[in-house]
């Protein structure tokens, strides 16, 4: 349209979340940028070092999909009522993704990354946890 008000095409957005309340201001910043997109939702599971032995260099662990009969229902509720109710209220269309994966400081912004990759995201939207200098040194950050 020569008016200017041509739509755009649908956008396939990532958003990472956790069990924090730091979604907040992530699940606000979707409400309001996403319309007309598809917003994936993506939870990571850790899976404990020593379930599966130490991770040797050059090793890969694939992200194992959690069913979503297999989701717990705590998390499920967890999910509904700090991120899912607002896409919905906004009207916005979404899909949930549960993964387990082998966690550790670094780990978790690899499974952002191939998952994003998987998806053929256009964005990938993260919010930064408040932590000090020493809790970001001990416990690492996903969005760094």
């Amino acid at each position: 349209m020569a008016n200017g008000s041509e739509a755009r095409p649908a956008r396939t957005v990532l958003l990472p979340v956790d069990s924090t309340g730091v979604n907040e201001k992530l699940v606000n910043w979707a409400v309001e940028n996403c319309k007309g997109d598809v917003v994936h939702v993506l939870h990571v599971l850790p899976i404990e070092l020593a379930s599966v032995g130490d991770k040797m260099p050059g090793i890969a662990f694939p992200m194992i999909d959690v069913p979503e009969a297999e989701i717990n229902p705590a998390l499920m509720a967890l999910l509904k009522d700090n991120v899912l109710r607002h896409l919905e209220a906004a009207g916005i269309e979404y899909k949930v993704h549960v993964v387990k994966y082998l966690t550790d400081n670094s780990s978790i912004g690899e499974v952002v990354c191939n998952f994003a990759a998987e998806l053929k995201a256009n964005i990938v939207a993260m919010c930064q946890h408040q932590r000090g200098a020493i809790a970001s040194l001990f416990l690492g950050s996903a969005t760094k």
